[in-house]
């Protein structure tokens, strides 16, 4: 792949099976890696995008290698590279009581355009922090990478991303708390990343452009009620379209959300979130529909067992 005037890039994409394409690892969702140490070696020219932190770079003869290092669990689909002729801008965020570095990789002769969002980013990140509980990986970083694929993809501390645009920036963002530290224990329940991810963008606007929230919420229903029938839960993991369904894993998953959060009220809604992502037993493991129902129903005191079967 190219852009710009020529300029090649690699980048890699293993949700929900690719990993196992361009380095030897098992694609299931049983285990995480405890941590990873990426070694990248390429022409000098170019620049490499990673998980972690970037602890070392040595070039001998005209090739740089790259050593990333992340000290977090992961699961394999979340890890990837990325090597291109970059602008790197290094930013910082404060957040719970950290100042943290905010990575944006972005292909040169976009740069300029892209920057004026790295604000929205910070932004982003503060609103979540406070909102959901202390950002993942907050020992590390959050970054953007530029890709040329549609849309982005949530690859742990370092989004694979066509651009910066709000939507995209929150999606991603969203997912580093709802597919990243707790991950979807079957691929079955993908609306545990996607649903989640997609009402955190509708949240993003309803504190920072609170005059599109509304808007947002009436475009998930129409997605969704254009057609009848159809469950969150993917019963059929082997077809990709399927677990990616926009109008059931994104946005149903999104509108299950939204309803709950009528039914129980602020509080208990984001009681129960901050207990789930905090839950020893989930927190940077796997996590399934039940056991997010079980949270809300202790924090609300309410049996919402015929809500979620409804």
């Amino acid at each position: 792949e190219y852009h710009g005037s020529n300029i090649p890039i690699i980048s890699t994409l293993s949700e929900p099976y690719g990993a196992s394409d361009w380095m030897p690892c098992t694609n299931d969702l049983e285990d995480k890696i405890d941590s990873i140490d990426i070694y990248i070696t390429c022409p000098e020219k170019y620049q490499t995008a990673a998980n972690g932190l970037l602890i070392n770079k040595v070039t001998t003869a005209g090739a740089t290698t790259y050593h990333w290092q992340h000290r977090y669990p992961i699961a394999t689909y979340l890890i990837a590279i990325a090597v291109t002729e970059y602008a790197i801008f290094i930013d910082s965020c404060h957040i719970s009581g950290v100042k943290m570095p905010v990575y944006h990789f972005l292909y040169r002769e976009d740069s300029l355009i892209h920057a004026n969002n790295f604000d929205l980013s910070k932004k982003l990140i503060q609103l979540f922090d406070s909102l959901l509980g202390t950002y993942p990986f907050i020992h590390e970083k959050y970054g953007h990478a530029q890709w040329n694929r549609g849309g982005g993809m949530e690859h742990q501390t370092m989004s694979f991303m066509k651009d910066l645009n709000f939507e995209l920036n929150a999606h991603e963002l969203a997912h580093q708390w709802f597919g990243n530290k707790i991950t979807c224990q079957s691929w079955q329940d993908i609306w545990l990343n996607e649903g989640f991810a997609t009402y955190m963008t509708g949240i993003a606007y309803e504190h920072i452009a609170p005059i599109y929230f509304p808007l947002y919420i009436q475009t998930q229903m129409k997605r969704i009620m254009y057609q009848y029938n159809g469950s969150v839960y993917c019963t059929d993991t082997t077809n990709i379209g399927r677990i990616f369904d926009s109008r059931l894993s994104y946005s149903k998953g999104a509108m299950i959300l939204h309803q709950l959060r009528w039914l129980i009220g602020d509080t208990a809604f984001y009681k129960a979130i901050r207990n789930y992502l905090n839950d020893p037993q989930l927190a940077y493991q796997f996590s399934t529909s039940n056991l997010l129902i079980q949270h809300f129903e202790k924090t609300a005191q309410m049996d919402l067992k015929n809500y979620f079967q409804i």
